[in-house]
């Protein structure tokens, strides 16, 4: 049969199918030509391949966000290609726009879609072409058609010979998360249903079924299954992961697709298969549950699930990946397409083999110092991961501990990929799943670990079986434990309350102050619901009862340091006998250059802790840190020998209990130094608090004033939408504002704003004058939207009304701010950004400042800032007035926070993080003391917007650059394709480097002036800014230089002592 033999015969059909449907009004414009369609597409596929099979999903499963139809070839199993129909308008063209969204789903398979109306087919390719066939003109001429022969093309385009299809494991693993995603997806708009809304006998069973199973999940295994979201997911983890599992055991013995794809089916169920189907519990009991979903060819399960078996099929590894795939390259990439946020709720990072290698040969090394009667060759013993992720920990324990056969390696995981991941890792490390390997499916904070679940006689099978796990897992979990090991989740985000137990919570007190030193807004109490500090004291509780045990977990390098640890370090203190710290990841927060082994934003380090039976007179401590090496550099060092000789000994800890050695420094004169601020009124300041926090910043701030106004009034405009607003405005730039924040109530609020002339000089950065629309009513419609992220700070706003105000801003933990320590303050004449500092929320401390807003009828005035009690003895020790002292001591202040001499002298002490402010060393000496201020007062004036300062002479009228690259003496500013546009060059290096609070200033000022941000050429004047900005900063550095003989001598000198 021709085409053109099929394709007449088809209109014919057509016409009369489509003819009876629409007269009698019984069937839709969609649904009236929809057999004539299939027996086409079933001629066609003919004509082409006999081997072309087409699987006609049914239209009442039209909501299952399956396409129409689907072709795959019966030998190989390998799909063609999907094909969505709509209703026909016998006359205009399909409008494809209205689809687009739809079809793109199906084109995530990477697998091309057909979209017809029946007369006009378009042709979708994953790369994201498109092209239109119509079989004939419209309006169509029923009676007369012409008809198009040229729509085989298309037709041969879409069945291309579809052979087995060889592909990398990470390949693999894409494919199964988009799939993955796309159930966890239709699990959840399921489960949001009550029984009675589905629509068929079909669709109402499995909601039946799958709200059965979620009670009985949550009950009998992880409460935080409460969730419907984490229900959808869990069970699209193991649905997924069951089948690549399946896929990786039947893989080589299936003589063909259509074999494996049996095969793969029948793994679950198996008697055969037993062997590798009792070591993932739940995964089989789970499976065996929906049974009755995933052999139905009607449910959305079955339909899911066979798509995907077609799939693996269809599928065969490359030869090199067979072998030995990368399990911490396969979990990245799946988490990347299945749900980012997933990463950020459970702090999924996966260890690197190296690291992992690295820390069990340094726990060996230990023991063999530390407890050297301690044998793991010749007597039984249990070690445990409590977070095993996909397992790497437990590989390098199998090979490294070389352990007694009847000795347990132990790994506990809360998600299901993962979970299997581990388990594929096992079954590939010899002939056989090593016997000694337990891997269980728990949550390890649960009260289920510390007190064993009870059977209830009543339970059904399958409770039975989840709690049977559950108790599996407490008794592995139970004492002694010789070595605990492992990379705790880190993740501040309590993405379920349900995930921590009762029992768990409880021993978190013994990480937090007493009660009565608690305070009601600390932050530092906020940080101990990070989940790995839960798994520390998990830790620490085995590890008490096992003694001699040690433990070794990979956690956030700011648990050495930060104040919100200091209590949970106090207690391993008391607890541990020997500790050893390796920093081997900076925290790249603080914008430094970093070459980190872990793609975070955190640092990360290795914790290696050891309890003895003997009593705990004195812990060592021992640190080393490589956080200099670059990525290859320390994965080479975790690939050489453990050495345990090159450590630095801390042999006392401080008051913060810090686990980081400092730099020696004169604590007993920095003790009779003032406090920027303290309790009890006895700092130099009296209140201080965090600035205006604004969202987004990119919506309310702008260098140029009449940008800033332009901006906002073409946003304000109803028929600007977000699109338009975005692509005028915010292209190029990082993090544009975003839609949610941009809705008519905030436009309406904008354009008030605008119209009431509420735009003022901001503090944005350091050195860096910008504008701001300040209007409480604009800020209460942004503080309602999706998002939040708006604070209003009304102590500072009402300060700085007041122009008799001025203050400056203090980086709240300077250690944050980069590798080494630099000026970690700038002043601020105007109302300061809540971010002058890189990290952390800078406070500002001003010369007057109103008390604490606390109630409705809140006095606003502002009122003298300084303790009095210094301002008393100041007053008598200069003959000054204290009213005139209150800005000569701001300065002062100032002065010496900018000490480059100060900051070299006591960086032991003020290189710290969160958790004490500076102390200021105030002179007797009346004259070294108006000198020093007198600085002040210069620094703070260069610092000034308006400041004037001598430039060299540049002819250049105009200037507009997207790019530029700072180089060691060069600035080169290059337009949007890279192309370099003008060149600075034999520029003073220290100027380019030149940072303050975490921030480059040349490099700020070069971003917020670059197309992206400023939206326009830059003319004379803002080139001459520029220019100004680099005399500014040359004269500051030279008067800092000069500063710092003063400041030598106030500390060589006599000091004002402490009231």
């Amino acid at each position: 049969m021709t085409f053109q033999h099929i394709a007449e015969q088809y209109f014919k059909d057509l016409k009369k199918e489509f003819s009876i449907g629409t007269s009698t009004g019984e069937a839709t414009g969609e649904l009236s030509y929809r057999m004539s369609l299939d027996n086409f597409f079933k001629n066609v596929a003919e004509k082409i391949d006999k081997k072309i099979d087409r699987i006609h999903e049914p239209k009442n499963q039209g909501k299952l966000g399956r396409p129409d139809w689907r072709f795959h070839n019966s030998d190989s199993m390998g799909v063609y290609g999907y094909v969505e129909a709509k209703g026909l308008d016998q006359n205009k063209e399909i409008k494809v726009s209205d689809y687009e969204s739809q079809v793109e789903r199906y084109l995530v398979l990477e697998n091309p879609v057909i979209l017809t109306d029946g007369i006009d087919f378009v042709l979708f390719t994953h790369d994201g072409k498109k092209k239109l066939f119509s079989l004939c003109n419209k309006p169509i001429n029923w009676e007369k058609p012409e008809l198009n022969l040229e729509v085989e093309v298309l037709f041969k385009t879409f069945f291309k010979k579809a052979g087995y299809r060889k592909v990398t494991e990470n390949q693999l693993v894409n494919e199964v998360a988009k799939r993955a995603r796309s159930l966890s997806e239709e699990l959840l708009e399921l489960l949001q249903l009550d029984d009675d809304e589905g629509e068929t006998k079909v669709e109402r069973t499995t909601i039946k079924l799958l709200k059965e199973l979620k009670s009985t999940a949550e009950q009998s295994h992880d409460k935080s299954l409460i969730d419907d979201k984490a229900f959808a997911g869990f069970i699209a983890q193991i649905l997924s992961f069951g089948l690549l599992y399946a896929h990786r055991v039947v893989d080589k013995a299936a003589k063909s697709p259509k074999d494996k794809y049996q095969k793969i089916h029948d793994f679950w169920f198996s008697v055969l298969e037993k062997e590798y189907t009792d070591k993932l519990i739940p995964f089989r009991t789970l499976v065996h549950e929906l049974k009755s979903e995933l052999d139905s060819e009607l449910s959305r399960l079955g339909i899911w699930y066979d798509d995907l078996r077609r799939m693996l099929a269809h599928i065969q590894l490359k030869d090199e990946q067979i072998e030995q795939p990368d399990f911490h390259e396969l979990y990245e990439t799946f988490l990347s397409v299945y749900d980012p946020e997933t990463r950020f709720d459970y702090g999924a990072y996966y260890t690197p083999r190296s690291l992992a290698f690295y820390t069990v040969n340094l726990v060996k090394a230990v023991i063999k110092k530390t407890l050297p009667n301690l044998k793991l060759e010749t007597t039984k013993h249990k070690v445990i991961d409590p977070c095993c992720g996909t397992g790497t920990f437990i590989e390098a324990m199998l090979e490294r501990f070389n352990l007694l056969s009847n000795s347990s390696i132990i790994g506990f995981e809360i998600l299901p990929a993962p979970y299997a991941l581990a388990h594929y890792r096992m079954t590939m490390l010899g002939e056989k799943y090593p016997d000694n390997i337990k891997i269980i499916l728990t949550n390890t904070l649960s009260d289920n670990l510390f007190e064993e679940v009870k059977i209830k006689k009543d339970a059904s099978e399958i409770s039975v079986l989840l709690l049977q796990e559950q108790q599996a897992a407490y008794q592995l979990a139970n004492p002694p434990l010789t070595i605990i090991i492992g990379n705790p989740p880190s993740t501040d985000k309590k993405f379920q309350p349900q995930n921590e137990g009762e029992i768990i919570k409880q021993l978190m007190e013994d990480f937090r102050p007493d009660a009565d030193d608690r305070k009601g807004r600390q932050n530092t109490q906020k940080q101990l619901q990070n989940d790995f500090v839960k798994f520390i004291r998990w830790t620490i509780y085995r590890a008490e009862k096992s003694v001699p045990s040690v433990f070794a977990l990979i956690l956030p390098s700011g648990f050495a340091k930060y104040n919100t640890y200091k209590f949970a370090r106090k207690y391993l203190s008391e607890k541990v006998s020997d500790l050893w710290i390796l920093e081997f990841d900076t925290d790249n927060r603080t914008g430094a250059e970093a070459s980190n082994v872990f793609k975070t934003l955190q640092g990360r380090l290795a914790l290696v802790g050891v309890l003895r039976s003997e009593a705990n007179k004195k812990v060592n401590i021992n640190y080393q840190s490589i956080c200099n090496l670059n990525r290859q550099q320390k994965h080479e060092f975790f690939n050489s020998e453990v050495s345990l000789a090159d450590w630095t000994a801390i042999n006392q800890l401080d008051e913060n209990y810090s686990f980081k050695p400092a730099s020696d420094y004169d604590a007993e004169m920095y003790s009779q130094f003032w406090a920027l601020t303290a309790e009890n009124d006895e700092g130099i300041f009296l209140r201080h608090c965090s600035s205006l926090k604004l969202a987004p910043t990119h919506l309310l701030v702008h260098s140029s004033e009449g940008q800033l106004k332009r901006r906002s009034k073409f946003i304000a405009k109803a028929e600007n939408n977000y699109a338009t607003i975005k692509e005028k405005w915010y292209s190029g730039q990082q993090k544009p504002p975003p839609g949610t924040k941009i809705n008519d109530a905030v436009k309406n609020k904008l354009e008030k704003a605008v119209n009431a002339k509420n735009i003022f000089k901001y503090s944005y950065r350091p050195f860096l004058e910008s504008y701001v629309l300040l209007d409480e009513n604009l800020f209460d419609e942004l503080g309602k939207t999706k998002g939040g992220g708006m604070r209003d700070r009304p102590e500072i706003r009402a300060a700085y009304s007041n122009k008799n105000v001025f203050g400056f801003a203090v980086a709240p933990a300077p250690e944050d701010l980069g590798q080494t320590l630099h000026k970690f303050s700038s002043f601020c004449w105007n109302v300061p950004d809540n971010d002058l500092s890189t990290r952390g929320n800078a406070h500002i401390f001003c010369n007057f400042f109103p008390e604490y807003k606390k109630k409705k009828d809140w006095d606003s005035k502002v009122k003298t800032n300084i303790n009095p009690t210094l301002l008393s003895t100041l007053s008598k020790q200069f003959s000054i007035k204290e009213e005139k002292l209150i800005n000569l001591l701001t300065f002062y202040c100032y002065a010496v926070l900018s000490s480059e001499f100060y900051l070299d002298q006591f960086k032991g002490k003020l290189y710290n993080v969160a958790g004490e402010w500076a102390s200021i060393p105030i002179t007797a000496d009346k004259d070294l003391f108006l000198l020093v201020t007198k600085f002040g007062e210069q620094l703070a004036n260069i610092e000034a917007g308006d400041f004037k300062a001598k430039t060299p002479k540049d002819d250049l009228t105009g200037l507009e650059y997207h790019k530029y690259k700072i180089e060691t003496d060069s600035i080169r500013f290059m337009d949007e394709k890279g192309n370099l546009i003008k060149q600075y060059i034999d520029l003073d290096e220290d100027i380019l480097q030149f940072e303050v609070s975490g921030y480059s200033v040349v490099r700020e000022w070069l971003k917020l002036h670059s197309y992206p941000y400023y939206r326009k050429q830059l003319e004379e004047d803002e080139i001459k800014e520029f220019h100004t900005l680099l005399s500014k900063i040359r004269l500051y550095k030279d008067t800092i230089s000069e500063l710092d003989k003063s400041v030598e001598e106030i500390l060589n000198g006599k000091l004002l002592a402490k009231k």
